[in-house]
C-alpha cells in the first residue's frame, strides 16, 4: 500500500502506521514491535469519527424530509 509510505517523510524519530480489518493487519510501515502512546491521535480520531456520525445523521434526516 503506497499510501503507508508517506510515515518515511515526516519529521518524527519514529513513526508506524497499519490498516486493519476484521481479519487482522493488511498492510503496516514502521516498527511495529516498538510500543507507542496514542496520546496526541486520539482526540483527532475521536473527532473524525463524531465528524462521521453528524454527518450520517444529517443524510438519514435529508432522506427522511424528502420522503
Amino acid at each position: 500500500m503506497r499510501a503507508l509510505e508517506q510515515i518515511d517523510s515526516w519529521p518524527a524519530p519514529t513513526a508506524a502506521v497499519a490498516v486493519v480489518d476484521a481479519g487482522g493487519v493488511v498492510a503496516a510501515r514502521g516498527l511495529d514491535e516498538l510500543v507507542q502512546r496514542w496520546a496526541s491521535v486520539t482526540k483527532l480520531l475521536t473527532t473524525y469519527a463524531l465528524l462521521v456520525a453528524v454527518e450520517a445523521e444529517h443524510h438519514m434526516e435529508s432522506r427522511a424530509a424528502a420522503a
